[in-house]
Protein backbone atom coordinates (compact mmCIF):
# COMPACT_ATOMS: atom_id res chain seq x y z
CA UNK A 1 0.00 0.00 0.00
CA UNK A 2 1.74 3.50 -1.38
CA UNK A 3 -1.18 5.70 0.12
CA UNK A 4 -4.19 6.64 2.02
CA UNK A 5 -6.34 9.27 0.13
CA UNK A 6 -9.01 10.60 2.58
CA UNK A 7 -12.29 11.98 0.76
CA UNK A 8 -14.15 14.70 3.45
CA UNK A 9 -17.56 16.57 2.56
CA UNK A 10 -17.15 20.20 2.12
CA UNK A 11 -18.27 22.62 5.25
CA UNK A 12 -20.88 24.76 4.13
CA UNK A 13 -19.57 28.09 5.89
CA UNK A 14 -16.91 29.64 3.22
CA UNK A 15 -15.41 31.30 6.23
CA UNK A 16 -13.26 28.14 7.22
CA UNK A 17 -10.30 26.74 4.68
CA UNK A 18 -11.08 23.19 4.25
CA UNK A 19 -9.57 20.61 2.19
CA UNK A 20 -11.31 18.53 0.85
CA UNK A 21 -8.66 15.89 -0.09
CA UNK A 22 -6.06 14.54 2.32
CA UNK A 23 -3.36 11.59 1.28
CA UNK A 24 -1.30 9.96 3.75
CA UNK A 25 1.89 8.27 2.23
CA UNK A 26 2.30 4.60 3.46
CA UNK A 27 4.96 3.30 1.61
CA UNK A 28 4.47 0.05 3.02
CA UNK A 29 6.66 -2.65 1.58
CA UNK A 30 5.86 -6.53 1.19
CA UNK A 31 6.11 -8.95 4.35
CA UNK A 32 6.08 -12.47 5.19
CA UNK A 33 4.47 -14.78 7.39
CA UNK A 34 5.63 -17.67 8.92
CA UNK A 35 3.12 -20.12 11.52
CA UNK A 36 4.02 -23.53 13.02
CA UNK A 37 1.29 -25.02 14.77
CA UNK A 38 0.21 -28.64 16.69
CA UNK A 39 -2.36 -30.88 17.23
CA UNK A 40 -2.15 -34.38 19.80
CA UNK A 41 -5.31 -35.81 20.35
CA UNK A 42 -6.55 -37.51 23.35
CA UNK A 43 -9.56 -39.61 23.60
CA UNK A 44 -11.64 -36.52 24.39
CA UNK A 45 -9.28 -33.79 24.40
CA UNK A 46 -7.38 -31.93 21.69
CA UNK A 47 -3.96 -30.46 22.97
CA UNK A 48 -2.93 -27.67 20.57
CA UNK A 49 0.07 -25.46 20.08
CA UNK A 50 1.28 -22.73 18.07
CA UNK A 51 3.63 -19.92 17.02
CA UNK A 52 4.26 -17.52 14.58
CA UNK A 53 6.22 -14.24 13.46
CA UNK A 54 4.39 -11.44 11.22
CA UNK A 55 6.96 -9.07 9.56
CA UNK A 56 6.23 -5.73 9.58
CA UNK A 57 5.08 -4.11 6.53
CA UNK A 58 5.32 -0.27 7.68
CA UNK A 59 8.78 1.87 7.33
CA UNK A 60 10.38 4.19 9.78
CA UNK A 61 9.04 7.06 7.46
CA UNK A 62 4.90 6.38 8.03
CA UNK A 63 4.85 4.84 11.54
CA UNK A 64 2.11 6.48 13.35
CA UNK A 65 -0.24 5.75 16.48
CA UNK A 66 -2.76 5.85 13.58
CA UNK A 67 -1.57 1.82 12.48
CA UNK A 68 -1.87 -0.84 15.51
CA UNK A 69 0.81 -2.52 13.93
CA UNK A 70 3.80 -1.12 15.34
CA UNK A 71 6.40 -3.80 14.29
CA UNK A 72 7.36 -7.37 13.68
CA UNK A 73 5.32 -9.72 16.38
CA UNK A 74 6.06 -13.13 17.75
CA UNK A 75 3.10 -15.15 19.39
CA UNK A 76 2.62 -17.90 20.99
CA UNK A 77 -0.95 -19.89 22.18
CA UNK A 78 -2.31 -22.92 23.42
CA UNK A 79 -5.86 -24.64 23.32
CA UNK A 80 -8.00 -27.28 24.48
CA UNK A 81 -10.21 -28.46 22.74
CA UNK A 82 -13.27 -30.87 24.64
CA UNK A 83 -15.28 -33.24 22.88
CA UNK A 84 -18.94 -33.89 24.33
CA UNK A 85 -20.73 -35.83 22.04
CA UNK A 86 -21.50 -34.49 18.82
CA UNK A 87 -20.37 -30.88 20.37
CA UNK A 88 -16.90 -30.04 20.77
CA UNK A 89 -15.64 -26.77 23.30
CA UNK A 90 -12.64 -24.79 22.38
CA UNK A 91 -10.67 -22.71 24.26
CA UNK A 92 -7.41 -20.84 23.69
CA UNK A 93 -4.64 -18.06 25.10
CA UNK A 94 -2.59 -15.93 22.69
CA UNK A 95 -0.14 -13.79 23.59
CA UNK A 96 1.72 -11.41 20.53
CA UNK A 97 4.43 -10.07 21.70
CA UNK A 98 5.79 -6.89 19.30
CA UNK A 99 9.68 -5.92 18.85
CA UNK A 100 9.97 -2.10 20.07
CA UNK A 101 10.63 0.96 17.60
CA UNK A 102 12.00 3.88 18.59
CA UNK A 103 10.74 6.61 15.94
CA UNK A 104 13.87 9.94 16.21
CA UNK A 105 13.64 12.27 13.06
CA UNK A 106 9.96 13.04 12.12
CA UNK A 107 8.58 12.96 8.85
CA UNK A 108 5.53 14.56 7.14
CA UNK A 109 3.56 11.04 7.85
CA UNK A 110 4.76 9.68 10.77
CA UNK A 111 5.54 10.51 14.56
CA UNK A 112 8.15 10.60 16.95
CA UNK A 113 8.29 8.30 19.74
CA UNK A 114 8.57 4.44 21.17
CA UNK A 115 6.61 1.91 19.62
CA UNK A 116 5.46 -0.79 22.05
CA UNK A 117 2.88 -3.58 22.13
CA UNK A 118 1.52 -6.36 23.40
CA UNK A 119 -1.99 -8.08 22.82
CA UNK A 120 -3.59 -10.94 25.08
CA UNK A 121 -6.25 -12.58 23.74
CA UNK A 122 -8.50 -15.86 24.90
CA UNK A 123 -11.06 -17.71 22.64
CA UNK A 124 -14.01 -19.76 23.06
CA UNK A 125 -15.78 -21.39 20.10
CA UNK A 126 -18.33 -24.32 20.06
CA UNK A 127 -19.16 -26.66 17.16
CA UNK A 128 -21.87 -28.80 16.47
CA UNK A 129 -21.97 -31.63 14.31
CA UNK A 130 -24.52 -33.68 12.78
Amino acid sequence: MDKITIEMDPILDLTIATKEEVEMETNWKDAFRVSLGTQYSFPKVDLRGGFFFDQSPIPYSSLSPTWPDTDDKYSGNVGLGFHLGKWLLDVNYEHIFFTERKISTPTADNMTGTYNTGIDAANLGITYTF
